[in-house]
């Protein structure tokens, strides 16, 4: 059985043989099989690598520290930005240091696609994704500065989902859930039901921080999950949601940390809506 480090191996390579280089450092210093966290809608969002760090985690009751910040956006700003300052707002400057563009290999089979029904953004649609290993370092004028490493990939979230996490079969140990944009940010189709889905991730710990769109209510997405359940032969189980901390202000929400306590019970699609009021949204 493939590591999890073999799997990203598989999956990409550097665009250039620097690119290359700092791709087979990266890899080298992360364990055989690491714990990923995954911030879907990220945009310029980069506060997990302060909250996540070994002395804020320990202070919210995260026992579990993520090897491997995965981030996905549309932002074609983004996914163009070049190194030095990129954000300076509210008292925070992230500073780009180091960026090293990367691509998917052909033996990856990675279908890079935008429905018309998941985002406003289908024009934008390029050829291919942007994908980048970024080197970040944040500065809080009262939190100090915080240096990390962060994979960025140019996609849209159920694309990424489907095509990149579940197809390579690459498990999720926290989720961040904050700021998705739904509608005003482009986001036609919520990513929200990847909460039924946590037990197949083997995620640990959920971040939670957003607004629950009508769509997610009218249960929109159940086809959707349905779908990929029966592709890739997915059979979540329920579970409980013990919340550990609170961060009053993340990206203008208050956001929720909470441990995932898996049940043996077989999950229906929707399970996660129970959860709505406790969420807090």
């Amino acid at each position: 059985m493939k590591t999890i480090r073999e799997t990203l191996q598989h999956l990409l390579k550097g665009k250039n043989q620097e690119s290359q280089k700092r791709w087979d450092d990266y890899l080298n210093s992360i364990p055989a099989n690491p714990n990923i966290l995954w911030y879907p809608s990220a945009g310029y969002d980069f506060r997990d690598l302060f909250e996540l760090s070994a002395e804020r985690a320990s202070v919210h009751g995260i026992d579990v520290l993520p090897d491997i910040y995965l981030h996905n956006d549309l932002s074609r700003e983004l996914s163009e930005v070049k190194t030095g300052e990129i954000y300076n707002y509210d008292k925070t400057i992230v500073t780009l240091t180091g960026r090293y563009e990367m691509e998917l290999k052909p033996s990856a089979d990675v279908t890079f696609d935008m429905n018309p029904e998941y985002s406003w953004y289908v024009d934008d649609l390029t050829q291919s994704p942007k994908i980048q290993l970024m080197e970040i370092s944040r500065q809080h004028a009262t939190e100090g500065i915080t240096h990390g490493v962060i994979l960025y990939f140019n996609f849209e979230n159920n694309n990424f989902l489907d095509q990149v996490i579940l197809r390579h079969k690459i498990p999720i140990s926290h989720i961040v859930k904050i700021r998705e944009g739904i509608a005003e940010g482009g986001v036609r189709m919520s990513i929200a039901y990847v909460l039924d889905l946590l037990s197949e991730l083997g995620t640990k710990y959920l971040i939670y921080g957003d607004s629950v769109s009508s769509s997610i209510m009218d249960l929109e997405y159940i086809p959707l999950e349905e779908n990929l359940k029966l592709q890739y032969n997915l059979n979540p189980c329920t579970y409980n949601l013990i919340k550990k901390s609170e961060i009053t202000k993340w990206s203008g929400y208050v956001a929720k940390i909470f441990e995932i306590q898996y049940v043996k019970d077989h999950s229906t699609p929707g399970y996660f809506i129970k959860y709505i009021d406790i969420l807090g949204y």
